[in-house]
């Protein structure tokens, strides 16, 4: 079982005020309420649904060190003590049977005798209480499940939780009991939540840079009609950098509060959207092979990459006439990505003299070879083109 702390930077020391909480916990069962705390103070959904309030509830809870009695083996029960997130067991009916001292601590709960044997799930906030009672009934079925829901503790603060829910089975592997394992991550939550608002406000601001540089680019443009060809060029990279600016922005988040980390497959449609439909039956662009991360250094190099050959395709390739198609495949060789670019259907234009010293190619070139520190080989085929490259896996993650 992985022990985790979450509770960042609560006092943990042998003089601190989280270690005197659970030592108490050890010594008598139940947290004693602070000195002159609020007996009004707002309960929580952790107060039992039948009976008053923890705060309110008998003081002849049994000892803690009996909490994890019910385990089947001297190791579960000190692993269940030891860990640092709210460890609970819960029967095959869905009902509480212990709780562990570092749980106790984080739920705010007073004393755990007045919640033994109550029903779980109703613990939870009624909009959250079928999928506890599901994860419960997969539990019992011996399949591990997990879920993220809010749920204030015992006195009334709200915190956000991570929770797997797992079977523990008898010696004939049978599903016996089940451990419900809560993570607070709350704070993880919070701080996701301000990245997210700085990084939105970066991503905006970062977009109107990109527009007020097309802008003037354009402008700059009208002066001199004989540069139409470069401003074109230009204004498409721009493009491609943007787009692949906002895709890596790490504003989606998972079940757990954590950042979606963009995938290679996930950056290459999205750079290629514009020159022609990548899904259904008349894409002419296909994608297909093994994902991976991406990270944000790599982007500024792979969109020039991916720009570069889509506009020659359009210009000189599959891509200039319905008939052709590009099939972009990505695999992975040990330590390194490769990426396969074909074009077929459509003969090319270009000869591979005419194009070996182009601006074009030598963009593509330097971005490969020393943005990427990767290499790259180009194939002229007979009705078509194969361009591979490939990029070592550590530089295409950072």
């Amino acid at each position: 079982m992985e022990m985790r702390d979450s509770r960042g930077s609560e006092p943990r020391g042998p003089g601190g005020k989280f270690a005197a909480k659970r030592d108490r916990v050890a010594r008598t069962g139940k947290l004693t309420p602070p000195s002159g705390a609020d007996p009004a103070q707002r309960r929580g959904p952790l107060s039992s649904p039948t009976t008053p309030s923890a705060r309110d509830a008998p003081t002849h809870a049994r000892p803690n060190s009996d909490q994890g009695a019910g385990l089947a083996d001297p190791i579960s029960a000190s692993l269940f003590e030891a860990s640092q997130d709210c460890v609970k067991i819960i029967d095959l009916d869905g009902r509480l049977m212990a709780m562990n001292a570092n749980g106790l601590c984080l739920m705010e709960i007073d004393d755990f005798n007045p919640l033994k044997g109550q029903t779980w799930s109703l613990f939870w906030p009624e909009e959250t209480r079928t999928q506890v009672a599901d994860a419960v009934n997969r539990a019992a079925e011996g399949v591990v499940a997990r879920f993220t829901a809010e749920c204030a503790t015992a006195k009334g603060t709200l915190k956000v939780w991570d929770v797997v829910v797992a079977p523990v089975c008898d010696a004939t592997g049978r599903p016996a009991q089940i451990v419900a394992i809560s993570q607070d991550i709350t704070e993880r939550r919070r701080v996701h939540e301000r990245t997210a608002l700085m990084s939105l406000e970066l991503s905006h601001r970062i977009k109107n840079v990109f527009a007020v540089v097309d802008g003037v680019i354009s402008l700059s443009a009208r002066s001199e009609p004989d540069r139409t060809g470069f401003v074109d060029k230009l204004r498409r990279r721009l493009n491609a950098l943007g787009r692949a600016t906002a895709y890596v922005s790490p504003l989606d988040v998972d079940r757990a509060g954590l950042p979606v980390i963009p995938t290679l497959l996930g950056l290459l449609s999205t750079l290629l959207e514009p020159y022609g439909a990548t899904m259904g039956a008349e894409r002419q662009i296909t994608i297909k092979g093994a994902d991976c991360p991406v990270g944000h250094s790599a982007t500024t190099a792979m969109a020039l990459v991916i720009n570069e050959l889509a506009t020659n395709a359009v210009k000189y390739g599959a891509l200039r006439s319905p008939a052709g198609h590009i099939s972009l495949t990505v695999t992975h060789v040990d330590a390194s990505v490769g990426l396969v670019w074909e074009e077929a259907g459509q003969k090319l234009d270009a000869h591979p003299k005419s194009a070996a010293d182009g601006f074009g190619t030598n963009l593509l070139h330097n971005a490969v070879i020393r943005l990427l520190r990767g290499s790259l080989q180009r194939d002229w085929l007979p009705n078509g083109l194969r361009i591979s490259i490939t990029i070592p896996m550590a530089t295409l993650m950072h």
